[in-house]
């Protein structure tokens, strides 16, 4: 993965879409928040796991799974 370039893009697309209320943002700063958990920089990925929707994890069985999987792992 190139996550040098992956993470800025990212960004960048979150920022734009941010104020559009029809975008959930909840699926790019999660995986965002994995980029950076990959890149070892655990203060970024506990900032942007801070930042999902527990309402929204609730009802997406799928990211919640891979968020309590994340929760778990030590790094």
């Amino acid at each position: 993965t190139r996550l040098d370039e992956a993470i800025p893009n990212l960004e960048k697309f979150i920022v734009v879409h941010g104020n559009d209320k029809r975008f959930n943002k909840n699926w790019p700063i999660w995986t965002l928040a994995k980029m950076y958990k990959q890149q070892g920089n655990l203060e970024k990925y506990k900032s942007l796991r801070a930042q999902l929707d527990v309402e929204y994890l609730k009802q997406d069985k799928q990211i919640k799974a891979e968020v309590e999987k994340a929760d778990k792992e030590k790094v």
